[in-house]
């Protein structure tokens, strides 16, 4: 039986007002040209998928579930063995594989399935 939501009291403190409106506002200022040309090749990427025969496309999104859960799971015990970065480091190694995995593209991801 699923448990039931909980129900949050309103938010008002004014500094996490400020907060969420930085936040909402730096999410609306998030559409330039990088972030559509994101969506277009995501949506391209969508497309593609739909495209596949339902057993490959069902292999790949298991691949892939598997894979986040596989990370999320060395992420968190890897939080007690390392120290916390610099959030410039975080931000430069993110950046640096994510331009590596996005260099690959679809062939590289489908080189990695077993």
């Amino acid at each position: 039986m699923p448990a039931e939501p909980e129900i949050l009291l309103p938010v008002t403190d004014p500094q996490v007002l400020a907060e969420l409106d930085a936040l909402a506002a730096r999410h609306r200022g998030a559409s330039g040209l990088g972030m559509q040309v994101l969506a277009y090749i995501g949506g391209s990427a969508e497309n593609l998928m739909a495209k596949l025969p339902p057993p490959v496309r069902d292999g790949l999104e298991g691949a892939t579930a598997r894979a986040l859960e596989t990370a999320m799971d060395a992420a968190g015990r890897s939080r007690g063995v390392l120290a916390d970065q610099k959030d410039w480091m975080n931000r430069a190694l993110t950046t640096a594989m994510g331009a590596a995995g996005g260099f690959g593209g679809l062939p590289g991801a489908l080189a990695e399935l077993p």
